[in-house]
Order: structure tokens, then C-alpha cells, then sequence
């Protein structure tokens, strides 16, 4: 799983037009004649589709390229699922361990909830172990996370800065999230959210 919400009630059957939308979508990506992003290949490969053959070499000269150094969390984030997605190993990849870099970043936070958020949906696509002696463990991430929630129970990308609580931003801190409700706060913290995005939903 991507780190999302994992059990039976994740598996729901997909309605007919959300397929058909989908498809065309990934139709859309596969006709692309031009290089394709990560996110574009994630969901070709996470669908079963072929990714194109030139993919994959490219992502590893970018990782040599910056010596396996991203100063945002979210690149490390989205290159670890791309990876996973395609059958790699994130650990070891172009002789680097992404994930270990990912945990060691001095600038976890500097996106705001964006970054532990996505740290722990890379985490979690694959139960992966936080290296020793870590900057940054599961735990703090998570502690950090809750401390970011709204009064109203939603979160936003920068709550320091006083934003309003945002439907993306919720959504995303519920999916990295999702394989710790087991946790006392977790679950009450995911409660409060899920209170939250509930009552932005528009009647239709």
C-alpha cells in the first residue's frame, strides 16, 4: 500500500466511473510522446500499466546527480514511492539509501506538515525501518504531526503561521497517519479530522 488506509474498508470495489475516469487519465499519461514526472509514473506502475523503459535510468542519474542529497522531505518522499512502486529498493539505490537520507534531513519541517506527513506515507509503503541514530524517528514524526492540529480539528500546511485548516492538507495527515490508530491520540486526533472534512463536504 501507498500508506493510506490499509483493512476491508479500503477495498472497496471501485464505482464504474471512477474506472472509467482513471483509465482515461492513465490513458492520458501513457500517451505522453514527452519524459514523464514521478508522480505520472507512480500511478502507471501502482495501476499495473508499463512505465516507459527510459524512466527508470533517468530518476537513478538524477539521484547520482545531486549525490543522493534533496532539501525538500517530499522529493525523498516521492522518490522512495516511485522506487518502491517500480520494484526497487529505496535503501539501496545508485549506491544510496534514500530512506536513511529522507530521516536525517535538517529540513523535516521546513514544508510545514507536508514533510513528516509524506516522510511517514514513504515510511509506510513498505513497513520500512528508521536507521539507527536517526535525526528523526516514526514517533517524533507523528508527535510532531498532532502538535499541528487546528482547534477545529483540521490542519493546515502552516499552523504556526495561522493558516485555516485545508482539505488537502487534512486529507494527506490522515493518509500519513492511517497505520498508527492504534495509538490512544492518533485515533483521537484522526477523529477530530475526519469530523472536520466531513463537514466540508458540499450536499452533492
Amino acid at each position: 500500500g501507498g500508506g493510506g488506509v490499509s483493512g476491508p474498508e479500503a477495498r472497496a470495489e471501485v464505482p464504474s466511473e471512477w474506472k472509467e475516469v482513471l483509465g482515461k487519465g492513465l490513458d492520458y499519461i501513457a500517451g505522453k510522446t514527452g519524459p514523464i514526472s514521478e508522480w505520472e509514473a507512480f500511478a502507471l506502475a501502482r495501476a499495473g500499466r508499463p512505465v516507459p523503459d527510459s524512466f527508470l535510468p533517468s530518476v537513478i542519474s538524477l539521484i547520482k546527480e545531486n549525490g543522493g542529497q534533496f532539501r525538500k522531505t517530499t522529493d525523498y518522499a516521492r522518490l522512495i514511492l516511485v522506487l518502491k512502486a517500480l520494484g526497487q529498493n529505496p535503501g539501496n539505490i545508485a549506491g544510496f539509501d534514500l530512506i536513511e537520507r529522507m530521516m536525517q534531513n535538517s529540513h523535516m519541517t521546513s514544508q510545514g506538515v507536508n514533510g513528516p506527513a509524506f516522510a511517514l506515507i514513504a515510511l509506510n509503503s513498505a513497513g520500512y525501518a528508521v536507521p539507527e541514530g536517526a535525526r528523526w524517528t516514526r514517533d517524533q514524526l507523528i508527535e510532531w504531526i498532532l502538535k499541528q492540529q487546528n482547534e477545529d480539528g483540521g490542519f493546515a500546511l502552516d499552523k504556526s503561521g495561522g493558516m485555516a485548516s485545508d482539505v488537502d492538507v487534512t486529507a494527506l495527515v490522515l493518509q500519513g497517519l492511517a497505520k498508527d490508530r492504534h495509538r490512544e491520540d492518533v485515533r483521537e486526533a484522526t477523529e477530530k479530522a475526519l469530523d472536520w472534512l466531513s463537514k466540508q463536504q458540499l450536499d452533492n
